[in-house]
């Protein structure tokens, strides 16, 4: 038998809670800019493949670090073609967000990063 010297994570944890809110509310608003920024000389179509590929590229790497037999405990799907319809649908929202985004006037894209924090805060300081 071992003893365990790892202490009992707090489950309620708001405060944690709204720092994620807020990271990924700048974290949607850098990736709006740069999307603003790239979309001024290149095609829509460009930019969303170099942000896939960049996520592959993150993605390949935590693979190797977890190691082959956890990755392919990871891969493994039930519907293959739901995944890929999945993906497809995916792309084409990226893309023709990525249109918007161009089109758009800067304020009106740092809204929706907005109303995603203060749902967030909304969410974090409701009690069941």
């Amino acid at each position: 038998m071992t003893i365990s010297s790892a202490r009992p994570v707090p489950l309620d944890r708001p405060l944690l809670g709204i720092a994620f809110m807020l990271a990924a509310g700048l974290l949607f608003v850098m990736l709006d800019t740069g999307v603003k920024w790239l979309g001024q000389d290149y095609s829509p179509i460009q930019v969303v493949w170099a942000r896939y590929a960049g996520h592959m590229l993150v993605l390949a790497g935590y693979f190797l670090w977890l190691g082959l037999p956890r990755c392919r405990e990871l891969m493994r799907t039930e519907s293959l073609l739901g995944q890929g319809l999945r993906g497809l649908l995916l792309f084409g929202a990226s893309t023709f967000a990525y249109l918007a985004l161009r089109e758009l006037p800067s304020p009106a894209t740092y809204l929706g990063a907005s109303l995603i924090i203060a749902a967030g805060l909304y969410l974090a300081t409701r009690r069941n």
